[in-house]
């Protein structure tokens, strides 16, 4: 059955993370997994055994730091990832470091860092990802020219304004009350995640009701398109990593009607849809993110950018260890 909106939302979360820190042995070592300690030149373990640096997959950089809201499942796979290849791995939560000062033992030399989507159910953490933003240089840091340069690429009406002109797009503005038509509609918030806050509006009474539960100025309303696919592209760097279509869900409520987005399948895309996906990485610098796209009568839209893309059902679906190409790049970033 054909649905019509343009949801443009990531998977759920999940329970939340411990802060660690412990090195492990690379993946090629004997004791694989083993706590060890670093004297600059070796990792060395209980065992007394001795893996030099050019054994270490990942070069002379140690330390791994992932910032995350709580229960962020693709920031635990981005863990294991590090860990699995020789790093130190920091793990913390943006609520536990909410307003306290940033602790140079969560930045040593030799760090890279993953800082992720700073919003969860209504808590906006903003501010404390561009403190430990400060806290590093660019080179260190996963989408740093992103954070640095656009520091409201959350925002669903920045993102709309961004891209228009540049790619093709279903047009957004703000929501209003007064809003009469035409329906149906779809109303956005402006900053949400984990697949919250899309809902398709088919009457101004359905408007009004739901604008009893959303505040106004906090939303967005986008031009109701009946759509025949949905789907999901993730960039790393400039390379197309992968793509898949999604199946859309209308979950009926009181107040309207809930849209929701469930990975489907691989597939395979024409290079104009994969170029648009590509444009607009450019647009907002990402280094990784996932572009959502939707197809109404042979038409593709770009619908949004996530910078922090939820990835574990599609490197699940596709067999692709997608944290730990993020790794890889990460690593080997160079920002000029």
């Amino acid at each position: 059955m054909k649905r019509g909106f343009a949801p443009g939302v990531d998977s759920g979360l999940e329970p939340a993370h411990t802060p660690v820190g412990e090195v492990v042995a690379p993946a090629q070592a004997s004791y694989s997994r083993l706590e060890v300690s670093w004297d600059g030149r070796h990792f060395s373990g209980s065992r007394a055994s001795k893996v030099p640096l050019s054994s270490n997959p990942m070069g002379d950089i140690l330390n791994l730091l992932i910032v995350s809201v709580t229960g962020d499942k693709s920031a635990d796979l981005l863990a294991t990832a590090g860990r699995g290849k020789g790093l130190r791995v920091t793990e913390l939560s943006y609520e536990t470091v909410g307003d306290g000062p940033i602790e140079p033992r969560w930045v040593p030399p030799r760090t890279r860092a993953i800082l992720r989507d700073p919003y969860r159910k209504g808590a906006w953490y903003q501010a404390t990802q561009q403190r430990l933003l400060d806290a590093l240089s660019p080179d260190q840091v996963l989408d740093a020219l992103t954070l640095r340069k656009h520091p409201d690429h959350e925002d669903k009406l920045f993102q709309f304004r961004a891209m228009e002109g540049h790619v093709p797009v279903l047009t957004s503005w703000p929501a209003t009350r007064s809003y009469t038509g035409p329906f149906p509609v779809v109303l956005k918030r402006r900053i949400a995640s984990g697949g919250r806050g899309t809902f398709l509006v088919r009457t101004p009474e359905e408007l009004y009701a739901r604008l009893q539960v959303e505040a106004a100025e906090e939303c967005i309303l986008q031009e109701y398109a009946e759509l025949d696919a949905d789907y999901r592209i993730l960039i790393l760097g400039s390379r197309v990593i992968a793509t898949v279509s999604r199946q859309i869900r209308v979950h009926e409520e009181a107040e309207g009607a809930r849209l929701a987005v469930k990975v489907d399948a691989p597939v395979t895309l024409a290079p104009a849809v994969v170029e648009y996906a590509r444009r607009v990485a450019e647009i907002f610098r990402c280094d990784f993110c996932g572009i959502d796209i939707a197809e109404s009568r042979g038409r593709h839209f770009v619908i949004e950018c996530n910078v922090s893309p939820q990835f574990r059902s599609t490197g699940k679906l596709i067999g692709q260890d997608i944290a730990g190409d993020v790794i890889d790049f990460l690593v080997a970033k160079d920002v000029e």
